[in-house]
């Protein structure tokens, strides 16, 4: 996935780790740390991009998202990305090898 530039960058994403803490009665209560945020370019998705790979027709519900490889931090897949009110799962990193430019983070919706 190319990016040349970084007005292309208009939506914000937030990224959390997941952790638990004790709740009422000593159940565990899981809870969401803010780790790294940072402007995002949610990629278009197409017919073919969405298909399902096993080609039965259903759709896949995921989202590409592109962001500026980060310097200090970098996003792990167990964290959890939030774009709006919408919350994700990261389902895949990949990082741009060659520039070390972009970061390419596939997620899919999740409801907590």
């Amino acid at each position: 996935m190319a990016i040349t530039e970084t007005s292309k960058l208009t939506e914000r994403v937030v990224f959390f780790e997941k952790d638990y803490e004790k709740g009422t009665q000593q159940q565990p209560k899981e809870i969401h740390i803010q780790k790294y945020r940072c402007w995002c370019d949610v990629k278009q998705k197409f017919l073919k991009d969405i298909l399902n790979k096993n080609g039965d027709g259903e759709l896949e519900d995921k989202t590409v998202i592109a962001i500026r490889q980060p310097r200090k931090e970098f996003i792990k897949s167990s964290w959890i990305a939030k774009i709006g009110n919408q919350s994700y799962e990261i389902t895949d990193i990949n990082p741009d090898k060659t520039t070390k430019e972009w970061l390419t983070i596939v997620l899919k919706e999740v409801s907590l």
